[in-house]
Order: C-alpha cells, then sequence, then structure tokens
C-alpha cells in the first residue's frame, strides 16, 4: 500500500474552522502544487497535452489542461470532518495504475496549477463560497486570464472570492 505520509498529506480536525484554516488548507496546496511541478513526469505529460496546441496560445494551454484532468477526474468528497490533500505523485501513480483519479476540488486544482506551473504559467488558488463560507476551490491562471476548474463546479459561488497566489 506504500508510506501514507508520502502518498497522501492529511490534515485532520487540528485546523483551525474557518477561514484561517482555508488559510493553512490552501498554503500547504500550494506547497504540493510547486513540488508537484518539478517532476520529470508531470512535465512529459503536459508537453503531449500541449503538443498540437498553437505556440504561445496561453489560454488554449490552459483550456487543455483543464479538459485533460476532467476527463480522468472521478470527483468525490473527503471523509466527513478530514481535509485530505494528495499529493502529484500519489495522483500520478493512481492514474498509472488505474487510468483514474479519484477526489475532490482540493485534489484537482492541485495537480492543474502543478501542470501549469510546469509549462511556466503562473496561477493562483482561487477560493469560492456562499456567503462568507468558503466552499470551493479552482486554480487562476494569470498568463492567460481563465479560471480552470477540473471538477467542473457549477458557477454561482456569491459573497466570498479570495485568491492565494501559488507561483
Amino acid at each position: 500500500m506504500g508510506d501514507y505520509r508520502r502518498e497522501y498529506l492529511g490534515t485532520l480536525s487540528w485546523l483551525p474552522p474557518g477561514l484561517p484554516g482555508t488559510d493553512v488548507t490552501v498554503e500547504r496546496m500550494g506547497e504540493l502544487a510547486r513540488s508537484g511541478a518539478r517532476l520529470p513526469a508531470l512535465r512529459l505529460i503536459v508537453e503531449d497535452i500541449v503538443r498540437k496546441l498553437p505556440a504561445r496560445d496561453w489560454t488554449a494551454e490552459a483550456l487543455a489542461v483543464e479538459d485533460w484532468i476532467r476527463r480522468r477526474l472521478r470527483f468525490t468528497r473527503d471523509g466527513l470532518n478530514v481535509e485530505t490533500l494528495k499529493t502529484v505523485p500519489k495522483m500520478l501513480a493512481d492514474l498509472a495504475r488505474t487510468g483514474r483519479l479519484v477526489g475532490d476540488c482540493d485534489d484537482a486544482s492541485i495537480l492543474g496549477a502543478a501542470m501549469l506551473l510546469s509549462l511556466g504559467h503562473p496561477v493562483s488558488f482561487q477560493v469560492l463560497g456562499r456567503g462568507k463560507k468558503p466552499h470551493h476551490v479552482n486554480v487562476l491562471d494569470t498568463l492567460s486570464g481563465r479560471t480552470v476548474d477540473p471538477t467542473g463546479e457549477p458557477s454561482g459561488f456569491f459573497g466570498f472570492r479570495k485568491l492565494y497566489k501559488v507561483a
């Protein structure tokens, strides 16, 4: 089964409630995205994704990454009262083993950010919510100006939006 700590970064009930807990979670997501972006295996995948696109079409690259993840993601929520973040190596291993990714918006955003970073796109995590409560995260690709949301979460988040620069 492997070393659990290397496969997942689990942040459990010790997270502070509300926005401080979100801040801690998103900081760790950024660390995972930045470390994942340096993986040669990930770079090979993203090169294959963008190979047939026109050169310097940053929007096409962002959309291609979003589509690639969407076609492979089986969305599911974390367990009750548990925040689980998957590392990029764990997601790539699952993909190689089963052909599918399983995770939530945090996991899909970590992978999307890592993929875009590996292509030289500066990104931020965009945390959205209903009212003042954070509910969803996606990636803002600041090179193309596109929101990349590999989960396909419907729009309609009002009242809360906070950006966290990744790189």
